[in-house]
């Protein structure tokens, strides 16, 4: 997870970030799952993907619909809290 977040381009947009980051932590949260992983490592990759799903709320609230999805950014936000 770390690093996932902590070396994104800086040539990219931060809404491809996005989507990039996304893709991966929602296959982190299958993994987690399907394997019956817990762990307080799971706790702290948990916490991090709500900063960053909260974080990209706020970023990305003024994007147009086709770039950002705000319903799906909360949707994974709440698997995240659920997880």
């Amino acid at each position: 997870m770390d690093e996932i977040v902590d070396a994104p381009p800086d040539t990219a947009p931060f809404v491809d970030i996005h989507n990039f980051v996304r893709d991966r932590t929602r296959a982190i949260r299958q993994d987690f799952t399907y394997q019956g992983i817990r762990s307080i490592d799971c706790v702290v990759i948990h916490e991090q993907e709500v900063r960053f799903h909260v974080f990209s709320e706020f970023i990305l609230r003024n994007e147009s619909v086709e770039l950002f999805s705000s319903k799906q950014n909360l949707e994974q936000l709440d698997k995240c809290l659920i997880s």
